[in-house]
């Protein structure tokens, strides 16, 4: 909360949420790096082909499918055994891929998921197909589920990121010639003007909240029958509300 205009009739006040603001554009930042990952790297679906030349010679290829990305193709010779790689998540959550084995490497056919049993069924078809004599041999791999979950995610974030970032500025404007005080809430949501009569006003106070990282602080008009109107919804520093509220008692020449 900052002073923004004082004169002897007129004392303006305003609350910029930079917190905020600031929060609410790293989200959707954030939210907006894992859309593009989503559409131009993560591949939603993935085939894998193979055709036996003899029995020790079997040529095989790996395409993956992207929605914005186009098709990724991968020759791979000799193929030796698909295993299932996994991969633990740092609150306890396990997510599983097939990996297969060759000359050439190691090369993932799908991005991990939580779907153990897919997987397993990919690897075991892999592998039977591996250790028969079968000329010819085709699977696929769809991701559609958890991809779809994936961007449901996202959206709930974005959608976060951008309800912090709208949040209005609070004015508040004490007009002693009015005998009144106007707080203005003003975003690009809504906008919401309340006034109040110093006759019902009891007095300006400061309300406090715990947080993580200590205190924080708003001011707040105290009206008869002890109602608790706050100035500013957002918390703020303990210096700048102090500073407002010495400012708003001097301008009043005395406390309401």
């Amino acid at each position: 909360m900052k002073i923004m205009a004082q004169t002897s009739t007129r004392l303006v006040m305003r609350h910029r949420p930079l917190g905020k603001w600031w929060q609410g554009g790293l989200i959707f930042a954030f939210s907006l790096v894992f859309v593009i990952s989503g559409l131009f790297v993560t591949p939603v679906s993935a085939s894998f082909n193979c055709h036996r030349f003899s029995s020790n010679q079997i040529n095989c290829e790996l395409k993956q499918f992207r929605i914005l990305g186009g098709t990724k193709k991968q020759r791979i010779f000799d193929p030796q055994i698909a295993n299932i790689r996994t991969k633990s998540g740092s609150r306890g959550g396990s997510r599983y891929q097939v990996v297969i084995s060759s000359p050439q490497g190691e090369f993932e056919i799908q991005s991990p998921t939580h779907n153990y049993e897919q997987n397993q069924q990919v690897a075991s078809q892999i592998n039977s197909f591996i250790s028969s004599q079968q000329t010819d041999f085709s699977v696929r791999q769809n991701q559609w589920h958890d991809y779809s979950l994936y961007f449901l995610f996202i959206l709930v974030l974005m959608t976060i990121g951008m309800f912090l970032i709208t949040s209005p500025v609070e004015n508040c404007t004490f007009y002693k010639s009015l005998n009144k005080v106007v707080i203005e809430r003003k975003g690009l949501r809504d906008r919401k003007l309340v006034e109040y009569p110093f006759s019902e006003i009891l007095r300006v106070d400061i309300e406090s909240k715990s947080e993580r990282y200590g205190k924080r602080y708003r001011l707040i008009l105290i009206l008869k029958f002890l109602q608790e109107i706050p100035i500013h919804q957002n918390y703020t520093n303990k210096e700048d509300v102090s500073h407002c509220l010495f400012n708003i008692h001097l301008f009043m020449e005395h406390k309401i």
